[in-house]
């Protein structure tokens, strides 16, 4: 059994490092940050990086299991949040330019933006820090030229 807590341990450092060390790569890669705040997207890294730290957590004694839930929830943070920069959109695992980007939508009248991605049928969901509007994000994104889809259906 201990081979296994091991072999987890292991697996679980690596692919949390892998994760933090890309998010961050990302973030460098939108350039100069104007915006951020949370994307609602759950990565298939980020599960399994809770997978394997959950069954340490279960399996584990000591004190080094409560040091694993906050490599979790460090990892998730950095991983999970949205950045709105000079070079594009950094959601998640993924980076976006803003030739990439079709249009944008307040969603259901709260502080959250839904942006339309060109050729794919995803949306990215948006959920910025409540000391940004998102009426400050809509002017920045109309001033890089992405139209707005609520205006497209009001019109129609």
């Amino acid at each position: 059994m201990l081979s296994y807590q091991v072999i987890c341990l292991v697996i679980y450092l690596c692919l949390s490092a892998g994760a933090l060390i890309y998010s961050l790569w990302l973030r460098q890669k939108v350039g100069q940050i104007w915006f951020d705040g949370q994307g609602k997207q759950q990565p298939l890294l980020t599960t399994l990086v809770f997978i394997l730290g959950g069954v340490y957590l279960i399996t584990g004694t000591g004190l080094i299991k409560y040091a694993l839930f906050i490599i979790a929830f460090i990892v998730h943070y950095f991983v999970t949040r949205f950045y709105l920069g000079t070079h594009g959109i950094k959601w998640g695992t993924r980076f976006y330019t803003f030739d990439q980007i079709k249009g944008y939508r307040q969603y259901n009248e709260t502080n959250e933006l839904t942006l339309y991605l060109k050729g794919k049928p995803e949306e990215i969901l948006l959920r910025p820090r409540i000391a940004y509007l998102s009426s400050t994000i809509r002017q920045f994104l109309d001033r890089e030229g992405i139209p707005n889809e609520s205006d497209n259906m009001n019109s129609h």
